[in-house]
């Protein structure tokens, strides 16, 4: 019995091991995001386009997009 009173605290300090950065973590992402990582601020709250000066309508199915190019080869290859 006396090796409950030694493994059962063993047991908790093991779960808060493991617990404890897996909080961290939640944490970060939801704060920041998948891109939270980033050293841009602005790219880590997921505003890489920071005025509507650059946002441009697609001519062929109205869609706002940023970049016009790569809105052509994902959306309008197929096509």
């Amino acid at each position: 019995m006396a090796w409950l009173a030694f493994c059962i605290p063993l047991m908790l300090i093991a779960v808060l091991i493991a617990v404890i950065p897996l909080c961290f973590a939640t944490h970060h992402q939801h704060k920041y995001g998948h891109h939270g990582s980033y050293p841009d601020p602005q790219v880590a709250r997921g505003s890489a386009v920071t005025s509507t000066a650059e946002v441009s309508t697609c001519p062929t199915c109205t869609a706002l997009v940023a970049d016009q190019a790569i809105h052509e080869r994902s959306v309008h290859a197929a096509a």
